[in-house]
């Protein structure tokens, strides 16, 4: 909800977004989808997590996946 009310918020103050990125992700929060979906804007991750366990682990990595864009 924060990155998607600031989204908002920039976007009311007449600034064009190019791109998002942010440092981590948890995957399976679907915040990342949430955001497409309410703002049209795909996100790009550095680091994405699991956090649902007791334990957090790394999904992957920007180096691990396919270039985004």
């Amino acid at each position: 909800g924060t990155m998607i009310a600031m989204i908002q918020a920039v976007r009311q103050a007449q600034v064009e977004i190019k791109e998002v990125v942010t440092l981590a992700e948890k995957v399976e929060m679907k915040g990342v989808e949430r955001i497409r979906s309410e703002t049209g804007i795909t996100v790009k991750t550095i680091i994405q997590l699991d956090t649902s366990g007791g334990r957090s682990k790394v999904v992957s990595t920007i180096f691990d996946r396919p270039h985004q864009e």
